[in-house]
């Protein structure tokens, strides 16, 4: 193998091993809204936490409510 192949190879492997880390913010963002929709006392405090989209997205997340 010369340089430039190692080069190419070690490129395309540095990018599949980034490409679940770009993901984490949304899989953070997803958490904290399920979290937000099924924590009673925030629901108390936005009221519309309780419309049945957010109950859903809640039950589907986190599998209570």
């Amino acid at each position: 193998m010369n340089k430039e192949a190692i080069t190419t190879y070690m490129s395309d492997l540095s990018r599949a091993m980034l490409a679940p880390i770009y993901v984490l913010p949304l899989v953070g963002f997803v958490i904290a809204i399920g979290a937000a929709t099924t924590n009673p006392g925030i629901v108390e405090v936005l009221p519309f936490l309780d419309a049945p989209f957010f109950k859903g997205w809640g039950k589907c997340w986190f599998g209570r409510r």
